[in-house]
């Protein structure tokens, strides 16, 4: 579940990644690159989904626990379907690859994140191979020191 505020924070985020798109077009000036690369300064909250989707695939839910803050509407929904999803996938292996990030205007503030994902696992009963992908996005905010989850979107690996 998301918050109105975490909405509106992300559109926010993804109108300023728009924009100047927005403005290039039918000017005849070329579109602006979209932001493909992780800089250094966004790194650490693309490492932290990497680290808790890695440690999703070794059946560790610490990681992203950590990632989902008490405030977070829909943390034990998130929390639940994850196990529910442990508990019938074995032997997961979770790529996650095409970041991008996009951080908020003052600096310090709010980063979206999207990334593709695809995850290749057994399913039981059956031990049947099974492949699923998708596009994760989401809002993540430093608290305490640490990157956390602000909103997150149904279309990603833990809940599916």
């Amino acid at each position: 579940m998301v918050t109105q505020r975490a909405t509106r924070c992300a559109v926010r985020l993804l109108l300023a990644a728009l924009l100047p798109a927005l403005a290039a077009c039918g000017t005849g000036k070329p579109m602006p690159a979209p932001a493909t690369a992780v800089s250094a300064a966004e790194a650490p909250a693309a490492a932290a989904i990497e680290a808790a989707a890695q440690a999703f695939a070794q059946e560790n839910l610490q990681p992203l626990q950590a990632m989902l803050p008490a405030r977070f509407i829909g943390r034990a929904s998130v929390l639940d379907a994850a196990a529910r999803t442990l508990a019938v996938q074995k032997k997961i292996e979770l790529r996650l690859s095409d970041f991008s990030v996009q951080p908020s205007p003052p600096p310090g503030g709010p980063v979206a994140v999207t990334a593709r994902w695809e995850k290749r696992f057994l399913k039981l009963p059956g031990l049947t191979p099974t492949v699923e992908s998708g596009m994760l996005a989401a809002v993540l905010v430093r608290s305490e020191g640490r990157w956390v989850f602000d909103s997150l979107n149904a279309d990603n690996p833990f809940m599916r």
